[in-house]
């Protein structure tokens, strides 16, 4: 009988890696919706480190920028520092076409919990909104949310919150009265005024 310590516990990532399992993750978004800065954060690589694989082979390396929005999203996105995890991309959302949410659902039905190739399954989708911008949701990004439901675990990922807050403090200084933006009266000085 062997003890828990020497037993490999299913969030050590060798017991994955032992297994060739890989945590597969859909990551969604429009151009600029910060899912490349999502993916640096998360594996601690620029995305010029990235490997993108085809049908189980090496197929190239991600040259940055030059590659942006040209995915194929059956094409894996890897890393070698988290070699756990295996990501797919779409191009942007805002594309908008009736075909690009088509391929993005037919991907995730041939990936959900029903799939029959484990190695393959789509264990999470995750879905990029920036803050830093007051349009609505797109339609597409609606219809994204109401087709895929109960596919594979949706999480939202509310990005550029940094933009929101900047837009917002932007406003705050213009709606305040000219007279008084760059002016300090005395007694805001004199420590009674913010103690």
């Amino acid at each position: 009988m062997t003890s828990d310590a020497e037993t490999p516990s299913e969030n050590d990532l060798s017991f994955w890696n032992d297994r060739h399992l890989k945590f597969r993750v859909l990551i969604l978004g429009r151009a600029n919706a910060g899912k490349t800065t999502i993916l640096e954060r998360l594996t601690g690589a620029a995305m010029h480190e990235a490997e993108v694989w085809r049908d189980g082979k090496y197929w190239l390396a991600v040259k940055g920028q030059i590659d942006r929005g040209l995915h194929n999203i059956y094409d894996e996105i890897r890393f070698r520092s988290r070699p756990g995890f295996v990501f797919h991309d779409s191009r942007g959302v805002e594309a908008g076409s009736a075909t690009e949410l088509s391929t993005v659902q037919r991907f995730v039905e041939e990936r959900s919990s029903a799939a029959t190739d484990l190695r393959r399954q789509l264990h999470a989708i995750w879905m990029c909104l920036p803050l830093d911008d007051s349009r609505e949701l797109f339609e597409t990004e609606r219809d994204i949310f109401l087709q895929l439901k109960g596919m594979a675990p949706l999480v939202v990922i509310f990005t550029k919150h940094d933009g929101a807050v900047s837009k917002e403090t932007s406003q705050i200084l213009m709606d305040f009265p000219e007279n008084t933006r760059n002016r300090v009266s005395d007694d805001q000085w004199d420590g009674n005024a913010y103690g």
